[in-house]
């Protein structure tokens, strides 16, 4: 058991109660020189006292080193102590800056895991980037060679267009002259075969510009080749005639319908005088 002062409990009494034990034998011992001075010769006295005198010295000493032994050994274990106690502390420190050294282990660890996470990520990121770059590329070369394609086809298209509506007009055409000049006995058979000629180019688009006598003259359909007095029940400066068809595809005129139009008379131009 351990005191106040850390020293244990056996060495701050029993060295301490036998310092005045020695203390006391000096002093009787001083007192026993004494006695041999009065009851003993001088010679044989003389020789007590020195023997006396020398075991009281001795019983001093001791004495003194008794009582003064306890606060050394008390020093000393308070220095042991405070050694022990330093090492403990020291191995306390060590022990943390080793559990510090661990977790700052770990940490690198962690972040050199991160960084190869990372690496792997931005290879993988680069990868799929260069990647969907070249599929995007890729793609973008097809459709430029589907779009190539789909106008090489266009133009194909409207070559073939242009060319059956000019097939198609030469032949409405050949079929107007020929209404024209035949008899009465083939003429019913002409127009037949032209309505369902017409019919037909109708379902694709084509549409015939015919204008009717006495009808407005439209610039962006019709193309006037001359003028003509005009007739009964025809207004002046109104279609008089139509010479040739016009076509139209889906809207878009193909070729204006060749008309006369007809003009002003003496008579018209008489009568707006009067009026």
């Amino acid at each position: 058991m351990a005191t106040e002062n850390g020293m244990p409990e056996q060495f701050s009494k029993k060295e301490v109660s036998s310092a005045p034990f020695f203390i006391v034998a000096s002093w009787l011992t001083v007192a026993g020189i004494a006695v041999a001075k009065l009851a003993l010769p001088d010679a044989s006295a003389s020789q007590v006292s020195w023997q006396l005198l020398g075991l009281s010295v001795v019983l001093l000493l001791a004495s003194a080193v008794l009582y003064v032994y306890p606060y050394v050994l008390d020093l000393r274990i308070q220095f042991a102590y405070t050694v022990v106690d330093s090492l403990r502390y020291i191995e306390e420190i060590k022990g943390r800056i080793e559990n510090d050294l661990r977790s700052y282990s770990r940490l690198l660890e962690a972040l050199r895991s991160i960084q190869e996470g990372l690496f792997q990520k931005e290879q993988t990121l680069q990868a799929d980037v260069a990647r969907a770059v070249q599929e995007v590329t890729f793609a973008l070369k097809s459709k430029e060679e589907q779009l190539q394609e789909t106008r090489r086809g266009a133009e194909r298209l409207n070559r073939d267009i242009e060319l059956w509506v000019e097939t198609a007009e030469d032949y409405m055409d050949y079929l107007q002259r020929v209404h024209e000049v035949c008899d009465d006995v083939s003429r019913p058979l002409v127009q037949r075969v032209f309505r369902d000629f017409m019919r037909y180019v109708e379902r694709n688009g084509v549409s015939a510009i015919n204008p009717e006598p006495n009808s407005p003259f439209v610039p962006e359909l019709q193309e006037c080749v001359g003028d003509e007095p005009a007739t009964d029940g025809v207004m002046a400066g109104h279609v008089l005639r139509c010479e040739q068809l016009g076509y139209s595809l889906n809207g878009e005129v193909l070729r204006k319908a060749k008309v006369v139009i007809a003009s002003h008379t003496e008579e018209n131009t008489a009568s707006g005088g009067d009026q």
